[in-house]
């Protein structure tokens, strides 16, 4: 009966996952925006809709979650 680990080994393991994706979300961020500031556009994915669908999912979601970015 091999497993897949326990309850521990699960939570670390989405731990990580979860640390990753937020990682990657917060270079597409960077990205992003480093991409129209060139073009002489003011930084604001809430209320520009281009710039919202520029990001990916993750980065989407953490800038419409978080106040700061």
């Amino acid at each position: 009966m091999a497993g897949s680990g326990g309850y521990k080994q699960r939570k670390r393991r989405l731990e990580r996952k979860r640390n990753q994706t937020e990682s990657k979300a917060r270079e597409n961020i960077r990205r992003v925006r480093v991409q129209f500031e060139q073009k002489g556009q003011t930084w604001d994915p809430r209320s520009d809709g281009i710039q919202l669908a520029a990001l990916s999912h993750a980065a989407r979601r953490l800038v419409l979650q978080s106040p700061a970015l």
